[in-house]
């Protein structure tokens, strides 16, 4: 995302805001609740996804601690 960007999520999709660059991320969430999700299970299991560096990269790679 970059300053002024608008994103939506759609209904029961689990999300989340990762700061991969060196800048404070300062943003507004505004949501209709009930949100739809179990923040239970993504507690326990975590994302299905994880964003790590690599060689200064932010990646998107699999959780290998997320059940199959």
């Amino acid at each position: 995302m970059r300053p002024g960007t608008c994103a939506s999520t759609p209904p029961d999709w689990a999300h989340r805001s990762v700061n991969t660059g060196p800048e404070k991320l300062i943003f507004v969430w505004v949501g209709n609740t009930p949100s739809g999700q179990d923040y239970g299970e993504i507690l326990s299991k975590g994302m299905r996804k994880r964003v790590i560096e690599a060689g200064g990269v932010a990646k998107v790679v699999p959780n290998p601690d997320y059940p199959a």
